[in-house]
């Protein structure tokens, strides 16, 4: 197992990041960086009938703004928790293992954090209670450029990379091309107890 790495605070974060998180023996998650826009901080991507879809929390005062990731507040201005929950039901109702995290997730939707960091916090706790993992990261005090791990904060959101995937079947398999790197949400509920067979072997 690896030593440190340092992680931003993602909203359902993809395979990648839960690759490098249970390959390090310990993990550190981003609090005190300012907000980067075009990045996972506020989004996930799951497999759509048409492709890649996004699923994006909304933000007070927009994604220009030059404020610290902690003090972001989430914008309940529009029903997007609503929106995101039907978008994954319709996506994973058939897959295999759905079913057995449905109530759940219906429960993790109807928080309403005022922070985004709050949220994504919650999205990794969820996960891992799912996976029955105990949670084994920390949190920054305090920001740096130099930190003594590897530094996986910035990661845009394109998929096109050279991380070896395991190919599993997703949720519309007959009619489009597997799409790596998505939302772990994707994986867990297409395969179940074995996602961990399915990460990426590198990130």
């Amino acid at each position: 197992m690896l030593q440190s790495v340092l992680l931003a605070c993602e909203y359902f974060p993809n395979t990648k990041w839960w690759s490098a998180y249970w390959q390090h023996h310990e993990v550190w998650i981003e609090k005190e960086e300012y907000f980067v826009k075009s990045s996972f901080r506020n989004r996930c991507h799951i497999a759509g009938p048409q492709g890649l879809l996004n699923l994006s929390v909304p933000i007070e005062g927009g994604r220009n703004q030059k404020t610290l990731f902690k003090d972001i507040r989430i914008s309940y201005s529009e029903a997007w928790q609503k929106v995101h929950l039907r978008s994954i039901q319709n996506t994973y109702r058939r897959t295999p293992y759905f079913e057995y995290f449905e109530s759940d997730l219906q429960l993790f939707f109807e928080q309403k954090p005022a922070f985004l960091f709050d949220w994504n916090r919650a999205s990794i706790e969820w996960i891992l209670k799912q996976l029955r993992y105990t949670p084994k990261h920390s949190f920054t005090s305090r920001y740096s450029d130099h930190v003594p791990a590897t530094d996986l904060r910035i990661q845009k959101t394109s998929i096109c990379d050279s991380s070896i995937v395991s190919e599993y079947p997703q949720a519309f398999v007959e009619s489009q091309a597997f799409i790596p790197h998505l939302s772990l949400l994707d994986t867990l509920f297409c395969t179940g107890k074995y996602v961990m067979d399915f990460l990426p072997k590198n990130f």
